[in-house]
C-alpha cells in the first residue's frame, strides 16, 4: 500500500524527453519564453530562455477512475492551465500557472461510461471552460470553473461520425464550431443553452475528404478556415460557406493545421512543409483570393504531418507538433525570410512514435542510451541534460546494453545481435553475432563479459573482447524477460515469460536455485547478497531467498509492476507500473521490502524499462510511448550525506575519452594536413599577391606623387602671378581711394562753407524778424492801453 515509509526516499523530475502525440491541442504559449506541454504522465513547463523544465502533475498517485492526458488548453489571459483527463468519470484539472498549484477540480458526473474530452477552451472571458466529450457521449459541457458549477449539458445529435475538435470565437465565445472527419456545425451558447445555428457544412467533405483542422482569423474578425485532407481550405462567415481559399499544394497532400497570425494565416501540410499566405489588401474580403501564397517552408529532415501550431502572444514565435512526436519552433517575425534550417527542435529530436525497447547506463559517463521502435538509437548525457547523439537503422532495435566505459553499446536486432562502438560523432557497427530476436542484452559488471537472451530463450554468456560463447544457458521454454548479473559477475539471474526464474553458476553451467510458477509471467528480477526479488503478471512483487529462491515474502502490489531496480546503498527498490491504456507510475519501496511506497506521477503509458545510475544520484524511467524521464534520487535517510557510491563518484572524475577509428583519424589527419598545406598555399599565393599589389601600388603612387608634385609647380606659379596682380591691383585702388577722399574732402569743404553762409543768412533774417515782432508788440500794447 501507498505510505510514506522513513527510510524511502523522494524523487524530484529532473528532466523529460518525449511528447505525447495523442494529447489534442498539445503545446501552448504560457508567455513569450514558456511553451506547456503533456509529456509523459507530467505537464511540462520549458522555458526557451535558459532551457529548464517545471513540472505539474494532476495527481500524486495512481487514480483508478483516470487514465492520462486527452486535451490541455490556456486561458486568454495567460493565467489558468485546464488539463483533461479520460477515465470513467473524465475530469479537468485547472492550475495556476504563477503559482502551478491547482485551482479547480471538474469532473464529468453525467458521463454514462468510460469516455474522454477530445477538446477543451477557455471563453474569451476566462470564466467558463467548455468541453468536447467523446464517444459514446457526444457532448458538449460548459463550467463555470471557478464555482465547480455545470452549467450547460449539450447532447450533440446526428452522431453518425465521430468529432474531435470545437473551437470558440476569440472574440465573444458564443459562436463555436464542432468538427469531425465528417462533421462541421455552428452552435450559439449563451447562459443556459448551447443551438445550432446553421445545417450540416460539407463543401468541405465531398469526394471522401475527411475535416483535419480549423481556426479563427484575425483579419477578417468572425470568420473561421477550415482544412482537410486534400489540401482545400474554406472560410466560413457566421455559420455560412462563403468561399475556398486559393492555394495549391502537392499532389496527395492535405491541410493538416492551421494557426492565423495578424498579417494572414500559415497552414501546416501532411507532408510537414509550412504554407504562409498573406492577406492580399487589393482583394475584398470573402473573395478566394483574399490570401495569397507568400512563402513556404519546412523543418530539415521532417516528412511527418504537421499535427499543431501555436503562437507566442507577440506572434515572434510560433511552435509547431509533428505526428512523429517531434516537437519544433522558429522565430516568425518575419516569415517571409525563413529557411529550413531555422527550424529547431524545442529540447531535442525525441523517440517515437513507438515503445522504448531498450535503456542501459554506463559508469565512466554520464551517458544514457536507448533504442525504440522508431529504428533510432539515441545516446542522452542525463547531466547536462541533451540529446549527445543518435542513429538510424533499417530495422527495429529489441534491445541495448551499454558498456561500463561508455564506449561500446551491444544492440539486439531481428536477425544479429551488433557490436558497435561509440565514436566522437557516430555509432558504429564493428561485429555481428548470429543471435536472432535478441530482447535482453546485459553487460556483465566489469564489462569484459555480457549475458544474451534469443528467441528460443536461451541464455548466452560471450567475452567481449574476443566475442567468443562461453556457455549456453538452457532452462527457459519461452522469452525471456529480464537478465541481471550478481555484485562479482560469478553468477546470473535471469526471469522469463514461462514463469521461471533461475539464479545461474554460468562457469559451470549450473542452476543454483530456481523458481518456476506455470502460468505468470516475470518481467523482472534482480539479487543482492540476501536473496532475489522478482516482479510479474500475479501482481505480488516476491522476494526469494538463496540458493533454494523459495518465496519469504509477498507483497500485494495491486498493479503490474513491469520493472525495479535497487539502488547501490539497498535501501530503496524502485518499480515501474505496467497496466494496461493507464499511465505508468513509479514506486519507491524501502528496503528491506515492508510493503511501504511512495508513487510518483512518471510515463503516460506502460513503463517499459527503468535503470539507475552507479552512483544512485539519476533514476532513467522509459515507456511505450516512446518517452524518456530522468528523475534526482534524494535520500531522505539522511538529507544531509550521499549514498556510499555516491561519495566514491566524487572522487572520480567523469571520463573525456572518446573513440575514433584508425580510418577516421587518418582521414582526419589527411584533411589537417590537406588543409594544412591548403593554407600554405593560400598564404604564399596571398603572400605573392601581396607583393603584386604591393609593386603595383608603389608606381602608382609615384605617378600621382610626380603628378600631385607638377599640378603644385603649376599652382605655385599661377600663384605668384595671382599675387603680382593683385598687389598691382591693390596699388591702383589705393590711388584711386587717396584721390577720391582729396576730391570729397574739397567738395565737403565747399559745403560746409556754402552751409554756414546759409545759416548766417538765416539768423540775421531771424533777428530782423524779432525785432519787428518787439516793434509790432509795442504798438498793439500802446494801442490797448489807448483803448481802455
Amino acid at each position: 500500500m501507498a505510505g510514506h515509509p522513513g527510510g524511502a526516499s523522494s524523487l524530484a523530475h529532473r528532466y523529460v524527453f518525449g511528447f505525447n502525440e495523442d494529447v489534442t491541442q498539445n503545446a501552448q504559449w504560457a508567455d513569450e519564453t514558456t511553451l506547456v506541454y503533456a509529456a509523459g504522465y507530467n505537464i511540462v513547463l520549458f522555458s526557451m530562455s535558459d532551457r529548464k523544465q517545471r513540472f505539474i502533475h494532476t495527481t500524486l498517485g495512481t487514480s483508478e477512475n483516470l487514465d492520462g492526458f486527452t486535451s490541455i488548453a490556456i486561458c486568454p489571459s495567460r493565467r489558468f492551465l485546464a488539463v483533461a483527463e479520460k477515465g470513467e468519470q473524465p475530469e479537468v484539472h485547472v492550475f495556476d500557472l504563477k503559482t502551478l498549484r491547482k485551482r479547480k477540480n471538474l469532473v464529468f458526473n453525467d458521463a454514462s461510461s468510460r469516455c474522454q474530452f477530445n477538446s477543451l477552451a477557455f471563453t474569451h472571458d476566462n470564466e467558463n471552460i467548455v468541453a468536447l466529450a467523446g464517444t459514446p457521449e457526444w457532448s458538449l459541457v460548459v463550467w463555470r470553473w471557478a464555482k465547480g458549477k455545470q452549467l450547460i449539458l449539450k447532447r450533440l445529435s446526428d452522431m453518425n461520425s465521430p468529432l474531435s475538435l470545437f473551437s470558440l470565437n476569440p472574440l465573444d465565445s458564443e459562436t463555436n464550431v464542432v468538427m469531425g472527419p465528417q462533421f462541421l456545425k455552428f452552435y450559439r451558447m449563451n447562459e443556459t443553452d448551447v443551438t445550432q445555428m446553421r445545417s450540416q457544412q460539407d463543401q468541405l467533405m465531398v469526394n471522401g475528404a475527411e475535416l483535419t483542422c480549423m481556426c479563427w482569423l484575425k483579419q477578417p474578425v468572425d470568420h473561421i478556415v477550415v482544412g482537410n485532407n486534400q489540401g482545400k481550405i474554406g472560410l466560413y462567415g457566421n455559420g455560412e460557406f462563403i468561399c475556398f481559399l486559393t492555394m495549391a499544394v502537392p499532389e496527395g497532400a492535405g491541410v493538416s493545421s492551421l494557426v492565423a497570425v495578424t498579417s494572414g494565416l500559415i497552414c501546416g501540410l501532411t507532408t510537414g512543409e509550412f504554407y504562409y499566405l498573406q492577406r492580399a489588401s487589393e482583394v475584398a474580403d470573402g473573395r478566394s483570393g483574399m490570401f495569397r501564397l507568400a512563402h513556404t517552408w519546412s523543418a530539415e529532415g521532417q516528412t511527418a504531418p504537421v499535427s499543431f501550431m501555436s503562437l507566442s502572444p507577440s506572434e515572434d514565435q510560433l511552435s509547431a507538433v509533428f505526428a512523429n512526436c517531434q516537437l519544433y519552433s522558429v522565430e516568425i517575425a518575419a516569415p517571409t525570410d525563413l529557411k529550413h534550417d531555422d527550424m529547431k527542435p524545442v529540447v531535442s529530436s525525441f523517440h517515437g512514435p513507438g515503445a522504448i525497447t531498450g535503456l542501459d547506463v554506463c559508469i565512466r559517463k554520464p551517458l544514457a542510451i536507448t533504442c525504440s521502435l522508431d529504428r533510432t538509437v539515441r545516446v542522452w548525457n542525463y547531466q547536462d541534460r541533451t540529446l549527445d547523439s543518435q542513429k538510424t537503422f533499417s530495422e527495429d532495435p529489441h534491445s541495448v546494453a551499454f558498456h561500463p566505459s561508455g564506449l561500446h553499446v551491444i544492440i539486439g536486432f531481428s536477425d544479429k545481435l551488433r557490436l558497435l562502438n561509440l565514436l566522437m560523432d557516430d555509432i558504429r557497427v564493428y561485429r555481428e553475432l548470429p543471435i536472432k530476436v535478441c530482447r535482453e542484452v546485459q553487460f556483465s559488471h566489469g564489462g569484459q563479459y555480457f549475458a544474451a537472451a534469443n528467441v528460443n530463450g536461451v541464455v548466452m554468456v560471450y567475452n567481449f573482447y574476443t566475442c567468443e560463447k562461453i556457455i549456453d544457458l538452457r532452462g527457459h521454454s519461452s522469452k525471456v524477460k529480464s537478465i541481471f548479473w550478481g555484485a562479482d559477475d560469478m553468477t546470473l539471474i535471469s526471469s522469463g515469460q514461462d514463469g521461471a526464474v533461475y539464479r545461474w553458476d554460468w562457469e559451470e553451467n549450473k542452476r543454483l536455485g530456481e523458481f518456476v510458477q506455470k502460468g505468470n509471467v516475470y518481467n523482472c528480477a534482480l539479487a543482492n547478497a540476501d536473496g532475489v526479488i522478482a516482479v510479474g503478471s500475479d501482481l505480488y512483487l516476491k522476494e526469494l531467498d538463496l540458493p533454494e529462491l523459495q518465496v519469504v515474502k509477498e507483497i500485494d502490489s495491486g498493479a503490474m509492476l513491469s520493472q525495479i531496480v535497487l539502488t547501490q546503498a539497498e535501501h530503496l527498490l524502485f518499480a515501474g507500473t505496467a497496466a494496461e491504456n493507464r499511465p505508468g507510475m513509479l514506486r519507491a519501496y524501502e528496503f528491506p521490502l515492508s510493503g511501504q511506497y511512495l508513487e510518483y506521477a512518471c510515463m503516460g503509458s506502460a513503463i517499459t524499462r527503468m535503470r539507475i545510475t552507479y552512483d544512485d544520484q539519476f533514476l532513467l524511467v522509459a515507456d511505450e510511448s516512446g518517452c524518456l524521464c530522468i528523475f534526482d534520487v534524494k535520500d531522505r535517510q539522511d538529507r544531509g550525506n550521499r549514498s556510499l557510491a555516491g561519495a566514491q563518484r566524487d572522487l572520480v572524475t567523469w571520463s573525456e575519452e572518446i573513440l575514433v577509428t584508425r580510418s577516421d583519424l587518418e582521414e582526419k589527419y589527411s584533411n589537417m594536413l590537406e588543409l594544412k598545406n591548403k593554407v600554405d598555399e593560400l598564404q604564399l599565393h596571398n603572400e605573392y599577391q601581396l607583393r603584386l599589389k604591393d609593386m603595383s601600388y608603389s608606381e602608382k603612387i609615384k605617378e600621382i606623387t610626380e603628378k600631385y608634385m607638377q599640378d603644385l609647380e603649376q599652382d605655385k606659379n599661377k600663384f605668384e602671378l595671382l599675387r603680382e596682380e593683385k598687389n598691382d591691383m591693390e596699388m591702383e585702388y589705393e590711388e584711386r581711394i587717396k584721390q577720391m577722399e582729396d576730391k570729397h574732402q574739397h567738395e565737403l569743404q565747399d559745403a560746409e562753407n556754402a552751409y554756414q553762409q546759409k545759416i548766417m543768412q538765416e539768423v540775421e533774417h531771424y533777428q530782423k524778424l524779432v525785432q519787428e515782432r518787439n516793434l509790432q508788440q509795442e504798438r498793439w500794447e500802446e494801442q490797448r492801453v489807448t483803448l481802455v
